[in-house]
């Protein structure tokens, strides 16, 4: 008998002002292709793929005994990248506190004994899918803060995809 399995991942979340402000961000410097829908705009952290409950319950616990600071992000620079077609929102360097908590988060699920991708981390927030082949764009993007970070589960539809935050982790003032 298999396990019931859903996709997860660990995400940081922009509000919905500031999914707006990226959303108009990108669309003044070339968005192309199907935009992504606003509450669909995030940061990922870790990608988790198909998850059995137990899995889930492993990853949940470790986002539990997470403890990282709340921080800010400058995306810097609209990217197409070729492989997926889509149009991506990057910040110019990986700040610290985005660093950290990827990595506390990446050494606990590893130490839990999941199924983690092995890339190197590139921060990004995915703004248009099928894109256009285009050129990066220098931005002068404003801080995005993020103060919580969530377990999604992403669940596919008629329309696309939908992510529904199963639960949500708050980061301690900075």
């Amino acid at each position: 008998m298999q396990s019931h399995q859903q996709r997860l991942f660990l995400a940081l979340q922009p509000s919905p002002r500031a999914a707006r402000e990226l959303r108009a961000l990108a669309v003044r410097h070339g968005l192309s292709g199907k935009p992504v829908p606003l509450p669909n705009l995030h940061l990922t952290l870790i990608f988790l793929g198909a998850c059995t409950r137990d899995e889930q319950a492993a990853a949940e616990s470790v986002a539990d005994r997470t403890d990282a600071a709340a921080f800010s992000v400058v995306m810097r620079r609209l990217e197409y990248w070729r492989g997926p077609r889509i149009q991506v929102l990057a910040p110019a360097e990986l700040p610290p506190s985005l660093e950290r908590l990827q990595s506390e988060l990446q050494a606990g699920l590893a130490r839990a004994g999941l199924r983690i991708e092995r890339q190197p981390y590139r921060p990004h927030i995915t703004v248009s899918r099928k894109a256009t082949p285009s050129s990066p764009v220098t931005l002068n993007g404003e801080p995005v803060h993020f103060d919580r970070f969530h377990l999604f589960l992403s669940s596919p539809g008629p329309t696309g995809v939908h992510y529904t935050s199963l639960r949500c982790w708050p980061l301690r003032p900075a």
